[in-house]
């Protein structure tokens, strides 16, 4: 049984952060097979003056691959989240073990392993399992524990601290509040029915990754702009634009982002494609939908239109209050038809067909029974 570790530095690997390598003495213990270990810095954080970090923060995910074909399945695999003070030499880390549903603390107290999941007495592995997975949902929250930005490591640390010594029945009574309040907030009587609205103005573009077909995968954006919210006549939309330069995209993708009601739709400018996400539904992840290929040529205008280096200078000192509400009144509107435009390039009637932007114009109209002020093809080019 041997160990090969992703970390780089070997100084600060999460298993080297106990002199006696307790941590990987744990791990050692969970696996009876012959096995080798993988374990990958996720993230890192450190705090001090200069190279000389006082605190050190690391989050790692391990796993383990059986040397035996016969035992590919028994594999295991969690997370190792570290804390390193080298000036009080405290030196905690926790192991979230996926596998065997165990929450694990690493300290001068040795180790110890919480009840929040439960003792092995009173509760089967498959419920542990299933009580840590709603720790790391609920609580720990899965995109914090999948891909955290390095300033967020603390915080999981407080979290955990904060939990460690918690019961089964405190995170039960705390996943029943948290599902009260998701039940109560934005729900909107419709008859006799409640549908539940999403808060479109909480939405955190930073939070929702671009998809990508060609790699079946998702990538956390690089920076967001052109973030624009519509709220006026009880209609309320968002729109940002997210660009994405990850090595292992290859190529510099740009997403436009729109979240209308309870549906967040992604056009990519590279891939032309269009996807959708309920939002309401809490799935991550998207489908791509048909669209008409239009939906280019709508990017581009509202980029040109909508973009920060037209509004940038739209202010000026000697404009009167009533200039800059003329001009407040033209932007939104230009940037609600654009909107619009887009969601019609989705349609049935409209995605297959082979139209111009006049044509889309005039469909969009007749379906929506709505009059364009602004998007008129003659003044923008188009």
């Amino acid at each position: 049984m041997g160990i090969e570790s992703k970390c780089g530095n070997g100084e600060y690997e999460a298993f080297r952060l106990m002199d006696d390598s307790r941590v990987y003495a744990y791990l050692t213990s969970i696996v009876k097979l012959p096995c080798t270990f993988d374990i990958r810095e996720i993230e890192s954080f450190g705090i001090g003056l200069g190279d000389t970090f006082t605190h050190r923060y690391q989050h790692c995910y391990y796993e383990s691959t059986p040397t035996r074909p016969e035992d590919s399945d028994k594999g295991v695999e969690g997370f190792v989240i570290g804390y390193k003070d080298t000036n009080n030499r405290n030196d905690v880390i926790y192991i979230l073990d996926i596998i065997n549903g165990e929450f694990v603390k690493i300290s001068s107290r040795g180790q110890e392993i919480s009840h929040l999941t439960g003792s092995i007495s009173d509760i089967g592995k498959g419920s542990k399992c299933g009580l840590l997975s709603d720790f790391m949902s609920y609580i720990l929250l899965d995109q914090r524990i999948d891909k955290p930005e390095p300033r967020e490591l603390p915080e999981l640390i407080n979290l955990m601290d904060t939990w460690f010594y918690k019961t089964t029945n405190d995170l039960g009574e705390e996943m029943d509040k948290l599902e009260v309040l998701n039940k109560n907030k934005g729900v909107i009587k419709v008859g006799a029915k409640e549908k539940v609205m999403v808060d479109l103005e909480l939405l955190d573009p930073m939070v929702f990754q671009v998809p990508s077909k060609k790699h079946a995968d998702m990538f956390r954006g690089t920076y967001t702009e052109i973030s624009l919210l519509y709220k006026y006549n009880n209609e309320c939309f968002r729109m940002w634009v997210t660009h994405v330069d990850d090595e292992d995209l290859v190529y510099e993708e740009t997403a436009l982002f729109l979240a209308m009601g309870n549906i967040l739709y992604v056009f990519n400018q590279v891939e032309q494609l269009v996807w959708v996400n309920h939002l309401d539904q809490g799935v991550e992840g998207y489908e791509t939908i048909p669209a008409n290929a239009l939906v280019t040529k709508l990017y581009d205008l509202f980029y040109r239109k909508v973009g920060v280096s037209e509004t940038a200078e739209t202010f000026k000192i000697s404009d009167t209050e009533a200039e800059l509400r003329t001009w407040f009144t033209s932007y939104m509107t230009m940037y609600k038809e654009i909107a619009l435009l887009l969601i019609a390039c989705t349609n049935t009637e409209i995605a297959n067909e082979n139209l111009s932007i006049p044509e889309l114009v005039t469909a969009t109209s007749e379906i929506l029974g709505y009059k364009f002020e602004c998007i008129n093809p003659g003044i923008v080019g188009l």
